[in-house]
């Protein structure tokens, strides 16, 4: 078994990033997490991150 780990601020990018790496892999499960920190002036940042486990073909 081996792991990737993707991260994007935009939804939809990260589904492409996915559907792309997982294309040719045997994928035994997919994690994801929101995280959210805030920087200068209250500005808040919002990253997705996808943790999948797969097996390559």
């Amino acid at each position: 078994m081996k792991v990737k780990i993707i991260d994007d601020v935009d939804a939809p990018s990260l589904e492409d990033k996915i559907n792309n790496f997982i294309k040719d892999k045997d994928v035994i499960d997919i994690k994801y997490q929101i995280d959210s920190c805030q920087v200068n002036l209250g500005l808040v940042i919002i990253t997705i991150s996808a943790l999948i486990m797969y097996k390559e073909n």
